[in-house]
């Protein structure tokens, strides 16, 4: 039967439509919407991602529920997901994820990332950038095949510890590390 449908039949939708054209007073035919005012009724509704979830201006990241932004290299392609924050070198060769760590500590999510296995780390070293503590540390990784070359920093903050992660092929690595530590290095915390 049609009430169990999701959509009347469309020859009943036609008949319907009609009906209501015909009781239609005639003076709304053909009225026309004035632009500005129309525009005006839009302008605080949200047409795209929700913004709590993370937006970007230009190249920073900002990250207002969980109160941190993060600024990547300029000319990067940029992309905010579900479980992650990512960017790309516009020639592809070298990439940042940020991501949280499955871990309750900085520390310990770094001693379990260089214990991966195939993952050689150089040594840890404590940073502190825009008064956020962070441990960065740099590493060679086996993929496919291939050996990355990478940074990775975990910082805590809000009781979350987030892994920023930045890495690409070794012949790219050395004129790309500098662009990435600068973005590790840019994670700050919002203030009101």
């Amino acid at each position: 039967p049609e009430w169990q449908l999701t959509h009347p039949y469309p020859e009943d939708r036609k008949a319907s439509i009609e009906r209501l054209n015909a009781r239609a007073p005639q003076d709304t035919v053909g009225v026309i919407v004035s632009r500005a005012p129309y525009l005006r009724l839009l302008d605080n509704v949200v047409w795209d991602a929700d913004p709590r979830q993370g937006y970007f201006v230009g190249s920073r990241f900002v990250q207002p529920t969980m109160r941190f932004t993060l600024t990547f290299p300029d000319g990067w392609a940029t992309k905010n997901e579900a479980s992650s924050v990512q960017a790309m070198s516009a020639e592809r060769d070298a990439a940042i994820q940020l991501t949280i760590a499955p871990a309750p500590t900085a520390d310990s999510a770094q001693r379990a990332f260089v214990a991966q296995q195939g993952v050689q780390s150089g040594t840890a070293q404590r940073v502190s950038a825009n008064g956020v503590a962070s441990i960065l540390t740099s590493f060679a990784a086996v993929s496919q095949g291939d050996t990355l070359r990478g940074s990775v920093a975990f910082v805590e903050h809000g009781g979350t510890v987030f892994q920023l992660l930045g890495y690409g092929p070794t012949a790219a690595w050395a004129g790309k590390q500098v662009v990435v530590d600068r973005a590790l290095r840019s994670f700050a915390v919002l203030t009101d």
